[in-house]
């Protein structure tokens, strides 16, 4: 009985380990909402546990909102559920967005620094990627938020730091808030594609690129601050 006891908490003990592999998995890969997640040989091969392991850390994610099941199709990320279960309350004040903005700055300010000295030419292709969709985006009628937003979690994901991205994904709904909320108290369409924007997103990832922690972590406050300036109008 001794031994089936360990055996069951070696389990339980794999199960964790993998889950918070497949949320690092989940931040890195930016997948969007309703996206779909490799097979479970795949995914039980990348992560280094047996697929009995990996239905248990799914099984857990399914609890967290975090993916869903779909018979004979596979499993999804559903970011929009993780959203609803955000510890972060809703926005309802000026206030409230101004300090979001400045949250946003301490933390994304740090992501953009480990980025730049992890210099991970993998994950640094995906914010190049995320960067040319902002300039593209616009001349597909896309809305901007989605290319913006995943310029942000690309940077959260170089930083090799889950935790980043996490927070920034938890926060999804008000960062949304405050950055439609700029765009029509200035009267910007939701498809439309600011060259400011997109040269200050260009700044951030030059700076990363070059593998320069300091202008990478200057780059992204002038960027978040000039978001505050053009929300309240200074």
């Amino acid at each position: 009985m001794t031994t089936g006891r360990h055996a069951e908490a070696g389990e339980i003990r794999l199960a964790d380990y993998a889950c918070r592999k497949l949320r690092a998995l989940i931040d890195r890969h930016q997948w969007e909402d309703g996206g779909k997640l490799p097979g479970e040989i795949e995914l039980a091969r990348d992560i280094g546990v047996s697929r009995p392991v990996l239905r248990q850390a799914l099984a857990m994610l399914r609890e967290d909102g975090l993916v869903v099941s779909r018979r004979g199709s596979g499993n999804y990320v559903t970011l929009g559920q993780m959203e609803e279960n955000s510890a972060y309350g809703p926005l309802q004040s000026l206030s409230d967005i101004e300090d979001c903005f400045r949250f946003r700055c301490v933390l994304e300010c740090e992501a953009s620094m480990l980025a730049a000295r992890a210099k991970d030419g993998v994950l640094i292709a995906r914010i190049e990627e995320a960067a040319a969709k902002i300039l593209n985006g616009g001349r597909h009628g896309e809305n901007s938020f989605d290319a913006d937003f995943a310029f942000h979690m690309a940077v959260a994901a170089a930083s090799k730091n889950c935790y980043y991205g996490m927070t920034l994904r938890a926060l999804r709904r008000q960062i949304k808030f405050g950055h439609d909320l700029s765009r029509q108290l200035r009267n910007i369409p939701g498809h439309h594609s600011s060259k400011r924007v997109a040269r200050e997103h260009d700044r951030i990832l030059r700076a990363i690129q070059s593998g320069d922690p300091e202008a990478a972590r200057e780059a992204m406050r002038v960027h978040i601050e000039a978001g505050i300036d053009r929300l309240f109008g200074r």
